[in-house]
């Protein structure tokens, strides 16, 4: 059974460090970093085939939006306050 130190009155003692949990750690190893990047290329290497779609998506989207925004801006066509919103953001 472990014991937890009592609280130490000021008696000019100096007090008993407590013991650590855990170990705090300055920076990733290398170790962890190849892992994570072997388990990311893995993830990717699987759902491969379900990515291209989101990306057309977003190559569409990214072309597509000056387009929308010219002919919205032509046609006078009063936008949602959400969608103000969100392009004010």
């Amino acid at each position: 059974m472990r014991t937890i130190p009592k609280p130490v009155i000021a008696t000019g003692e100096t007090p008993v460090p407590r013991a650590r949990d855990h170990e705090h750690v300055g920076r990733i190893s290398t170790q962890t970093k190849i892992f994570v990047l072997i388990a990311v290329a893995l993830i990717l290497y699987e759902i491969q085939w379900m990515l291209p779609p989101f990306v057309l998506a977003g190559l569409l989207a990214y072309i597509v939006t000056p387009a929308i925004d010219w002919a919205s801006a032509r046609s006078r066509l009063i936008m949602s306050e959400r969608r103000r919103n969100f392009l004010r953001s």
